[in-house]
């Protein structure tokens, strides 16, 4: 291969995806995910494929180290300075398009190397499927109510376990596996692929992150005030419309909805308690498949793109953040926020819906929602705001 970034010599055509193979319809099985993954490491040079633990049903959890200078250890990684990003896919393994687009994204970045510039300030962490038991449990009936793909995988996984809930008491050995990787590379910045269900919109690709009081201030006002910007900016000028993630403040849309702190059961509250901001991506399931894969990759090259440009101010205020939490929590002994919860205070957000009508449901026998195609805007409460609802010392050891 030659040194320059030129691009390789080779028939691209073996780059091709399962997915486009497909039509855009359908996402690879485990094992030709993997094949397809490992292709980068034997044909690039730039990546090395890792096992980080091993599923109840004996599946081993792959992730792949990218970096330009084959940094491949935490340690060379801080050395040279660069920031690592880490992007996981397939917590719930039903909600997989982050793996395809991420195969899209590498292969723009490694092949055609039109986005190889993007490394040179970044090592990528990529987890293709971290339920990977849920992901072979596939069927075309696992998700009813999403469009695509035609196979999909389970939510929980062999022993049943919801992994987005499992962060803070981490009874799945699939947490364990990707605890020991986050504890080991620490990574500055931290990405989860999902697809929500729910109400219909027009929004393709919807987001959380951080901003409160349950995670340090330098990095809540990054999030709000440079990233949020320059992701909603990128997504939407590729065409894709962009909201905060929409959870109901009530039983009904017209209620309003809630953008609150998540506990650290959850990827981003997690990333909040370690001094790390994690970008949930939520695609919405009655989207076709081929728009929840081409809006995740625009959301996660926002954020990579991101950190390209500002890797040295993100690890400085990840390291601030880092030693003021030890000085302020164990040695000066300020109360630590333990809990908390939002409020009734709410902004009023031009909301891009659709039209809905009510029905009864001969299946359930109660009425239900329908939506229908025809965009309908109206002004919608959402509430933003939190307090602190609990407080502690922080002991000096637990036993």
């Amino acid at each position: 291969m030659s040194a320059n970034n030129s691009p390789i010599k080779q028939d691209l055509s073996k780059w091709i995806t399962h997915f486009e193979k497909s039509g855009k319809l359908s996402s690879p099985d485990y094992d030709e995910t993997i094949m397809f993954f490992e292709k980068f490491v034997k044909e690039t040079h730039y990546c090395k494929m890792t096992t980080i633990g091993v599923s109840p049903q004996g599946r081993e959890i792959k992730c792949l180290i990218v970096s330009k200078d084959k940094l491949f250890t935490p340690k060379a990684a801080q050395r040279a300075g660069k920031a690592v990003v880490l992007i996981q896919n397939g917590i719930h393994s039903g909600e997989i398009e982050g793996k395809d687009a991420c195969m899209l994204t590498l292969r723009e970045m490694l092949v055609t190397k039109e986005k190889l510039h993007l490394l040179d300030n970044i090592v990528l962490l990529i987890i293709p499927v971290l339920n990977v038991d849920g992901h072979e449990r596939t069927s075309k009936f696992n998700r009813p109510n999403q469009n695509g793909p035609v196979n999909m995988g389970w939510r929980t996984t062999a022993n049943n376990l919801n992994l987005n809930r499992d962060y803070l008491k981490a009874d799945a050995p699939e947490m364990h596996a990707l605890l020991r990787l986050f504890s080991t590379w620490l990574p500055d910045f931290y990405i989860d692929n999902h697809t929500t269900d729910g109400a219909d919109y027009q929004y393709h690709i919807t987001y959380g992150i951080e901003k409160f009081k349950n995670i340090h201030s330098s990095l809540a006002r990054l999030a709000k005030n440079e990233i949020i910007p320059h992701m909603v900016s990128k997504v939407e000028g590729d065409g894709f419309l962009t909201a905060p993630y929409l959870e109901f403040y009530g039983d009904e849309l017209e209620e309003g909805v809630i953008d609150w702190p998540a506990l650290p059961r959850y990827s981003t509250g997690y990333g909040a308690v370690q001094n790390r901001l994690c970008l949930l991506v939520e695609t919405h399931s009655l989207k076709p498949f081929e728009n929840r894969v081409f809006s995740t990759k625009s959301m996660n090259e926002a954020i990579i793109e991101f950190v390209h440009a500002n890797y040295k101010k993100l690890k400085k205020i990840n390291k601030k953040a880092d030693v003021d939490t030890i000085k302020k929590y164990a040695v000066d002994k300020t109360e630590f926020p333990i809990r908390i919860s939002g409020t009734d205070k709410f902004e009023l957000m031009d909301f891009k819906g659709v039209k809905s009508f009510k029905e009864e449901s001969e299946i359930t026998g109660s009425v239900v929602t329908r939506f229908t195609n025809e965009e309908f805007n109206f002004p919608l409460k959402f509430y933003n705001k939190s307090k602190v609802a609990a407080k502690i010392i922080v002991p000096k050891a637990y036993l």
